[in-house]
């Protein structure tokens, strides 16, 4: 996922620390196309996955490549549900978005999704998301002891906070940051904003986030 939105920032951020740390013998499983790209890549720490995110050649693939170590990290629940050579499993679920919005996914990709997160938390000897919100959700939804999740707050880059100039851009306007999928609920902001463009003429409405690229984008979006 080292590509996607959301779980690809945590991890372009996260993974050249951890190979970095010398007391830890990292080895990546993905694609190489989109891995080999970064400074921090290791040729000889890599196993490459062909298989489509989700599907049942995933979990095939991921129980018979992923090799004897002493823990085995999952950045997303989609976690191999047969028996692997790892000692200790651990695996982040970020939020319960599958659960809670189900009409976003069709009937087999429903039954899927809680398959592989309910067997995420119960393969797994640790278990992580990003916020007490996302913790809640996740032990409500599935209905487990919210004590064996643990929250562990996503960083932040110092690049953020760094002020480089003037703001390019002049002028009052609303910011929106988010991608374009229908969960999201641009379309809402978008409405909302012009119920009141008029009495503001001057204010502008500007959208940052990916527009393409989703497994489940809003085409509605463009036409607005």
């Amino acid at each position: 996922m080292i590509a996607h939105s959301g779980i690809g920032t945590v991890l372009r951020n996260l993974l050249p620390f951890l190979i970095g740390d010398g007391n830890l013998r990292v080895t990546l499983m993905g694609e190489r196309a989109k891995l080999s790209v970064f400074p921090w890549f290791v040729p000889d720490c890599f196993i490459p996955l062909e298989a489509g995110i989700y599907s049942p050649k995933e979990q095939v693939e991921l129980s018979a490549r992923i090799p004897a170590c002493d823990i085995f990290w999952s950045p997303h629940y989609n976690v191999p549900l047969f028996p692997i050579r790892a000692r200790k499993r651990l695996v982040t679920i970020h939020d319960a978005f599958h659960l809670a919005f189900p009409r976003s996914l069709s009937l087999p990709k429903r039954i899927y999704a809680r398959l592989l997160m309910g067997g995420a938390v119960r393969h797994s000897d640790a278990v992580a998301t990003v916020s007490e919100f996302s913790k809640t959700e996740i032990a409500e939804r599935l209905g487990i002891d919210p004590g064996r999740i643990s929250m562990i707050p996503n960083g932040r880059d110092p690049d953020y906070a760094r002020v480089t100039g003037a703001p390019k851009q002049e002028g009052d306007y609303l910011l929106f940051v988010g991608n374009v999928k229908p969960h999201k609920n641009i379309q809402g902001a978008m409405r909302a904003f012009m119920r009141v463009s008029d009495r503001h003429p001057g204010l502008t409405l500007r959208i940052v986030g990916r527009k393409e690229g989703f497994i489940t984008g809003d085409p509605a979006v463009e036409k607005l």
